[in-house]
């Protein structure tokens, strides 16, 4: 599974933003998770998905599933590219 490791970017470690701290190689990691999506629906990576929600839960006062498309929302367009989402702002 090298290819999918290799395909995640690169963040460096540190906060995101000054909001997420996020662990260097946290996408390498949530690269390896499966994901069980019909491959004909699928928009954006699980791994960045994952990471988003990663993000989001783990900011201060954030603690259920309505935080994460919040926070998505409120993330400038750097956090979300560096998440590996495309810039839709």
């Amino acid at each position: 599974m090298p290819s999918a490791l290799s395909a995640a970017p690169r963040l460096a470690g540190g906060p995101i933003a000054g909001v997420c701290p996020v662990p260097e190689g946290l996408l390498d990691r949530l690269t390896e998770v499966s994901d069980p999506r019909d491959p004909r629906g699928v928009r954006y990576r699980l791994a960045s998905l994952l990471a988003i929600g990663v993000c989001a839960m783990t900011a201060a006062g954030h603690n259920s599933l309505s935080a994460i498309p919040e926070w998505a929302r409120r993330s400038s367009p750097e956090t979300l590219r560096r998440l590996g989402l495309p810039s839709t702002r």
